[in-house]
């Protein structure tokens, strides 16, 4: 490393040791991962419209296994995003017990949010005359991913904080 690299590197590191405003270290070691959270949500998308949001499956018949496997790696995403997110690194039972109850609920709430979809992607459809089909709302209007990640995001509002909020910009910064 060049001295003038050094020199900035020094001066960062000062600047971290200051009071206030961005200098959280120990907080932000406890926050969600943002990235951890869009990753979520990329999943989230695939699995409100598999074949659509991510690679495009082999056959339907790996609807099942797919569907399966995105179940699971988005509940071990997510429940150490919410136990970040209640504040609790590395969580201890009582936080692991409330981001495995929250966790169920949203994962229990995600068929009827997706059927509650299909009615916005119809209401695009009927409402849209250049529209041609219904595909071409699922894969081109960043209307309906915004309307599914609010919906999704909503499921989670009132049980655990920054989580919904990182969702509904990932939305808006993911265009």
């Amino acid at each position: 490393m060049n001295a003038t690299d050094r020199d900035a590197v020094e001066e960062l590191l000062q600047t971290y040791g200051e009071t206030g405003g961005i200098n959280y270290l120990a907080a932000a070691a406890t926050l969600p991962s943002r990235l951890a959270i869009e990753a979520a949500c990329a999943e989230l998308m695939s699995l409100m419209f598999p074949g659509f949001r991510s690679q495009s499956l082999v056959s339907s018949e790996d609807l099942a296994d797919v569907t399966r496997t995105r179940v699971r790696a988005l509940h071990a995403r997510l429940k150490t995003e919410i136990c970040r997110s209640l504040g609790k690194i590395p969580p201890d039972e009582a936080t692991e017990a409330k981001a495995e109850e929250v966790l169920a609920t949203f994962l229990k709430e995600l068929p009827a949010v997706r059927r509650l979809l299909w009615t916005d992607i119809d209401a695009a459809y009927e409402g849209d005359p250049a529209a041609r089909s219904y595909e071409e709302i699922i894969l081109a209007y960043p209307a309906l991913e915004a309307v599914a990640t609010y919906r999704m995001a909503h499921l989670l509002y009132d049980k655990v904080p920054l989580i919904p909020r990182i969702m509904t910009e990932w939305d808006r910064c993911a265009r």
